[in-house]
């Protein structure tokens, strides 16, 4: 499978970083290919840079029309900021290869599109829609960020903008081995950018956890990003909550050890609060019903959370 298109005619590059993904990557690139059907296949290019996999990942990708380039020694930043350069479109688009555009993708964008063209100052894309398959009550939680219009970040596994507004806004930062991401877009907004959830622009995380002990290890994964030194735990609120809820629930043990219970029922509410509170920020706009489920995944949350606050100490020592 093969197409031409000239420097006038490309519009889009897909950047995919990708490691192991031969689960999802032809769904990933079928879904892309199929976008642009039947009369648009001039209109793009897909870009996938591969971490080293030891899968079909790389034979998959060359066998469906992407450029691609194995680059087993960079970070997700750099993945990133790679794919960026070598692309030839004047619009970059960073897809997870988890992550699957919807049928109607190229057609919902066309709004959006004369804006970026125009240098408008604007970085757009979506956070996903959930994979049906993810199991309730985790799927709420999805949902609800899908749904949220607080978003103040971008997933870098669905932002569009412009190859001039990337470089400008300087690229992922490569000392982030997660929420890059939300960096990024915090950069890009400090610069002067719009950065703009678009829910009308559809894409479909297939790669959403599949348990409560997945949830659990994704948002360890994630949290990481926090602690990775002092200074940025200190900035980040997120850092913050997680050692609230670590530290309400070290003195619900001391209370329940030396038998308070006026003591463990502060601490209790303290949890509970919390939970309420993150779920009631984060989904503002959600049903009463979708908050009280969330404030549950919010305390699985900040569980996976706790489990990050280890990597201050590990990068302590590497010090």
């Amino acid at each position: 499978m093969s197409h031409e298109t000239t420097d006038d005619q490309l519009i889009f590059s897909f950047v995919v970083p990708a490691y192991n993904e031969e689960l999802h990557i032809k769904k990933t690139l079928q879904d892309i290919h199929a976008a642009f059907e039947p009369d648009r296949r001039q209109e793009y290019e897909v870009v996938l840079v591969d971490n080293g996999s030891d899968d079909r990942t790389v034979e998959i990708a060359e066998s469906m029309d992407s450029r691609t380039f194995v680059k087993p020694e960079m970070g997700i930043s750099e993945l990133r900021n790679f794919g960026a350069s070598v692309a030839s479109g004047k619009i970059v688009v960073f897809i997870d290869a988890d992550v699957s555009l919807t049928p109607a993708w190229r057609t919902d964008i066309e709004p959006h599109l004369t804006r970026l063209l125009d240098g408008n100052r604007e970085v757009i894309g979506s956070h996903y829609r959930p994979n049906p398959d993810t199991p309730f009550p985790l799927i709420c939680w999805f949902v609800g960020q899908f749904e949220n219009p607080r978003a103040t970040f971008l997933p870098g596994g669905h932002t569009i903008l412009t190859r001039d507004a990337f470089d400008e806004i300087g690229g992922f930062d490569p000392e982030f081995s997660t929420s890059e991401d939300i960096d990024f877009c915090h950069r890009a907004t400090a610069s002067g950018f719009d950065v703009r959830h678009r829910p009308d622009i559809g894409v479909i995380h297939m790669g959403d956890p599949s348990s409560v002990r997945q949830f659990v290890k994704r948002e360890c994964w994630h949290g990481g990003s926090d602690f990775e030194s002092l200074g940025r735990m200190l900035t980040s609120r997120t850092a913050w909550a997680t050692l609230f809820f670590l530290i309400a629930h070290l003195a619900l043990v001391y209370f329940l050890i030396r038998g308070s219970a006026l003591g463990a029922s502060a601490a209790v509410v303290a949890i509970a609060g919390q939970s309420v509170a993150t779920s009631l920020h984060l989904f503002p706009r959600s049903s009463i019903r979708l908050r009280l489920i969330n404030s549950l995944n919010a305390y699985i949350y900040f569980l996976g959370r706790v489990c990050s606050v280890k990597t201050l100490f590990q990068e302590s020592r590497r010090g």
